[in-house]
């Protein structure tokens, strides 16, 4: 009954800790993961705790936030990227979509022999690291080091670490489809300035219309053929205009290739 009721508070806590991390990433602007990384830092009682995003490549891991405890006094290290001549056992192993579950560093394989260097001019004792996949691939990690001692990773706590896995590639989905529909408006709004520039400055007079034969635009050349201003013009229907031949208006409504020498009035 004891180790219930232990369990069932451990299961609050989680639970609390997760509402709290859903509430940051989803309704905080300033730093949500740096603050979501610290209030998961104590609940895992680790040392450092990160996450990294591979670049396009998928052989360089930018470490696009990285905290740390109080207990520690010097930064683990100043850079904010890895590339796979240094880490090259992580990268495989989180690309291949399995998780870094690590109580000893001396516990690591011998494939992993490059990445050792590294980990132990860190001084690290034990890791903790589940892939971040978004855009239906693995496309980063989330992880929690330790350094004050060696410690063994329980089953529980690897669970907790894929429901925050799951919660991050899905915010920080999220954010850069957000962040693609903003660039691509841009992109297009670029696009429609500089084609509304040429449009307007070619030497001939253009018109454009829609399907049903309706003015939806023309340019500054053929308003002065017309003698016009735009606004006179526009929402003019082509088909409905008796002064264009009904042999053209046929060819346009089965968009034929047609050249007309005069303007039509």
């Amino acid at each position: 009954l004891h180790l219930c009721d232990r369990r069932q508070r451990q299961m609050c806590i989680r639970d609390s800790i997760i509402s709290e991390v859903l509430v940051i990433l989803f309704n905080e602007e300033n730093k949500p993961i740096e603050k979501a990384m610290n209030l998961l830092l104590d609940y895992f009682s680790a040392d450092w705790g990160y996450v990294a995003i591979f670049e396009e490549d998928g052989l360089t891991a930018n470490f696009t936030c990285e905290v740390m405890s109080t207990w520690v006094k010097a930064p683990k290290d100043d850079r904010n990227k890895l590339t796979y001549d240094i880490i090259p056992w992580i990268i495989d192993t989180v690309k291949a979509g399995h998780d870094i579950v690590l109580g000893d560093i001396a516990g690591l394989p011998a494939e992993a022999d490059i990445d050792k260097i590294l980990l132990t001019e860190q001084q690290l004792k034990s890791m903790l690291i589940i892939p971040l996949t978004f855009h239906n691939k693995v496309q980063g990690f989330i992880g929690f080091d330790s350094v004050r001692m060696s410690r063994f990773w329980t089953a529980p706590e690897v669970e907790d670490m894929h429901i925050i896995a799951g919660i991050f590639s899905i915010i920080i989905e999220r954010w850069q489809t957000n962040y693609n529909l903003e660039e691509s408006r841009k992109r297009i709004s670029k696009l429609s300035t500089k084609f509304q520039q040429f449009f307007n400055n070619l030497p001939i007079g253009v018109e454009l219309y829609d399907a049903e034969g309706n003015l939806i635009d023309i340019n500054d050349a053929d308003t002065k053929i017309f003698g016009s201003s735009r606004e006179q013009l526009l929402g003019v229907n082509l088909f409905k205009n008796p002064a264009v031949p009904e042999k053209i208006l046929n060819q346009i409504k089965k968009l034929s290739l047609i050249h007309i020498s005069e303007p039509t009035r």
